[in-house]
């Protein structure tokens, strides 16, 4: 009799000790959020949020189905902010690109106008795009922050900002930053590009051979990329092939390519156009839901020059911006100047994109 009430005592510490031991490992964290007082989304803790947001950070950015459990929902706000209070940035950068999809209430201003002062320019980018589609005031806030960020030495951020900048004032946009020349004396191509490009090679089997592939495209972070391509189609197969069959490979290889991005259903579409004096195509392929590619096609020769775009229909260029790129591509074809082989890397250059 006298155990009794030791073995009790046993019983409530160990379920005392088992009730700690679930707190911490259970997955959702709620237990833990009761305890802490978090804010709740979706029966789920703040704390369970923040996992979230990291772990999609590092697979590339938020997914689908996080980014629709939020979608439009004004009851996820509380559980925002207090993510904005974690020490990873990536975590602070997903609570704030989720805030523009609320319907903002009393106080998202100003919390969103004290992220623009974040130490990380990602959540300060991410800040200003979404004071952007607000009232006066915080448009006057985001544009000066988007024009700062636009000289960022980070190329990614400075191209982000330039196209935020470009939907409020597309010759502001210009001026703030310089865009790249890419000259190739070997290519006889030119084009702007936002941010420097990268050098790649690449050999592609079609049928009519082996076609090389020389690539010139900016860093492909989403929700877009810049290129120029340049092909050296086979010297046999230059007199086998006519020159619409050719453009048919060319198409292909760039579909191909646009379907490697996840696209399964993509349409394309395609029409005459002048491209430095010269007849090519201009080709226009949308998967109707994520992605949209547009390229400029032309074939001389031994040779064929491909310019394209390859952006998110989610957040898609501004007309503006497709042109001034398009309008910048320019081949001045010399067969006499080709010489083949070579791998040598070509000139790039700087060049403000408002000179004539």
């Amino acid at each position: 009799m006298t155990n009794r009430p030791a073995a009790t005592y046993g019983v409530w510490t160990a379920l005392a000790i088992g009730c700690i031991v679930f707190m911490i490992v259970e997955p959702t964290g709620i237990l833990r959020g009761i305890a802490r007082r978090e804010a709740f989304f979706h029966s789920r803790p703040s704390s369970y949020w923040r996992n979230v947001f990291r772990e999609e950070a590092k697979n590339g950015g938020l997914s689908d189905v996080t980014t629709n459990e939020f979608t439009d929902s004004p009851y996820g706000v509380s559980v925002l902010k207090e993510c904005y209070l974690d020490s990873d940035p990536s975590v602070r950068e997903n609570a704030i690109l989720l805030l523009w999809r609320k319907t903002y209430g009393s106080g998202i201003e100003e919390f969103l106008a004290t992220a623009l002062q974040d130490e990380h320019e990602a959540v300060q980018l991410a800040a200003a795009q979404r004071l952007q589609s607000m009232d006066k005031r915080a448009r006057g806030l985001a544009y000066a922050k988007l024009a700062s960020l636009a000289s960022s030495t980070n190329d990614d951020i400075a191209l982000e900002a330039i196209r935020s900048m470009w939907w409020v004032d597309k010759e502001a946009a210009l001026k703030v930053k310089p865009w790249y020349k890419f000259e190739s004396a070997r290519w006889q191509v030119s084009a702007k590009l936002p941010v420097k490009p990268e050098e790649s090679y690449l050999d592609r089997e079609s049928r009519i051979g082996v076609i090389k592939m020389h690539a010139y495209f900016t860093p492909d972070t989403q929700p877009l990329a810049f290129g120029v391509v340049v092909y050296e189609i086979p010297p046999d197969a230059e007199q086998l092939a006519s020159v619409e069959r050719r453009y048919k490979l060319m198409a292909e290889l760039s579909v191909k390519q646009f379907k490697e991005k996840g696209s399964t259903d993509v349409h394309v579409s395609q029409h005459p156009i002048d491209i430095s004096g010269h007849g090519g195509v201009a080709i226009e392929a949308d998967d109707g839901e994520k992605w949209r590619l547009s390229e400029r096609m032309l074939i001389l020769g031994p040779r064929g020059y491909l310019f394209l775009v390859a952006q998110s229909n989610e957040f898609p260029l501004a007309d503006q911006e497709l042109e001034y790129f398009f309008d910048s591509c320019d081949v001045t074809y010399d067969a006499n100047k080709w010489s083949p082989g070579d791998e040598s890397h070509e000139k790039i250059s700087e060049q403000k994109v408002n000179e004539n």
